[in-house]
């Protein structure tokens, strides 16, 4: 499963900043109740839009009181060695 680093900024909030995988990550905003309307599948967002590429940024109500935001970017996972 891909992992991603990803960081949620919201106002009068510490930076919340890990690496997970994306179920972690939907975990983590459904525990944050975050104001408005988000995509309800991450997994989706994060890697099978090709319009993202496997990095990108969401921003809920720029510049108003509930200001909130995810960056994310996919981690490029290690090849195993199968040679010995």
């Amino acid at each position: 499963m891909p992992k991603y680093e990803w960081t949620i900024s919201a106002r009068n909030k510490e930076n919340i900043h890990r690496v997970t995988d994306a179920e972690e990550l939907e975990e983590t905003l459904r525990i944050l109740k975050l104001p408005g309307e988000k995509p309800t599948q991450w997994a989706w967002v994060l890697s099978e839009n090709p319009e993202w590429g496997g990095q990108g940024r969401f921003v809920h109500n720029a510049g108003g009181e509930d200001e909130w935001s995810l960056t994310w970017s996919k981690i490029d996972e290690p090849k195993m060695d199968t040679e010995h």
